[in-house]
Parts: structure tokens; C-alpha cells; sequence
């Protein structure tokens, strides 16, 4: 999903200027950890090493802000009912084909939803 598509759905599922300020507050704050600790990682001696293509798909920064941007975007949809947030975004992206990488980033900030955080991505975004 590119920045452009998130952004537009973002405005489509949340009305409030603070929500959507939130979440391109979080996008940006996203972004910085993705530069930031994709240099942390490819410095630490006792990392095993891995090829670029690796790289590229662990920290890809735009994933990551699309991650960030979107992980309350459902908050209105759900009223009270925190059980289903994450759960409305997650099923609107698969319904536009959006990469599972993702959806999971979405879903790991809720941990009611995904209690374990499998990669730093999804770490990031839980933290932020």
C-alpha cells in the first residue's frame, strides 16, 4: 500500500482532526525508528548477517509509516467496543489486497488483538 492509498483511507474511516493528526504524528515517529534502527541493527557485531533483500523488507519506511498512520483508523468506527480495534482496519486492508506484513503491523499495537509482537516492526509500532 502506498503512502498516497493510506493516507485517503485514513481520511475516509476517521473524521476528528486530532485522530487524523495522531496518526500522521505516528507515521512520522514510525519512520524515524525504521531509519533509526535499521542503523542500530546493521552495527550490532552480534547480529547474524543478512542480505540486502532482508533489509529492504525488515525496514522499508514507507510500510512503516503506513503502519503508523493507520493504526487507530478504526478508533471511531469502534465506539466503546476496544474487542474490535485493529479488527476493522485489518479486514478493510485485506479487502484491498494490503500485504499481511502490514495488517499484522496494525493489529500488533493492540495487544488484545495480537498478544505477541513478532518482528521489530510490529515492536515499533506497539512502543509508539
Amino acid at each position: 500500500m502506498k503512502r498516497e492509498d493510506a493516507y485517503n483511507l485514513m481520511c475516509e474511516m476517521v473524521q476528528s482532526p486530532n485522530l487524523r493528526r495522531h496518526g500522521l504524528a505516528v507515521e512520522a515517529i514510525m519512520k524515524s525508528l525504521c531509519s533509526h534502527l535499521r542503523v542500530r541493527e546493521s552495527r550490532d557485531p552480534s547480529a547474524p548477517p543478512q542480505d540486502d533483500k532482508w533489509w529492504n523488507e525488515q525496514f522499508n519506511q514507507e510500510e512503516w509509516g503506513v503502519v503508523g498512520m493507520l493504526h487507530d483508523a478504526d478508533y471511531e468506527i469502534i465506539g466503546k467496543d476496544l474487542e474490535k480495534h485493529t479488527l476493522v482496519t485489518a479486514e478493510k486492508l485485506r479487502s484491498l489486497g494490503v500485504s499481511e506484513r502490514i495488517i499484522e503491523g496494525i493489529r500488533a499495537h493492540h495487544w488484545g488483538v495480537k498478544p505477541t509482537r513478532d518482528n521489530i516492526m510490529e515492536k515499533a509500532v506497539f512502543c509508539a
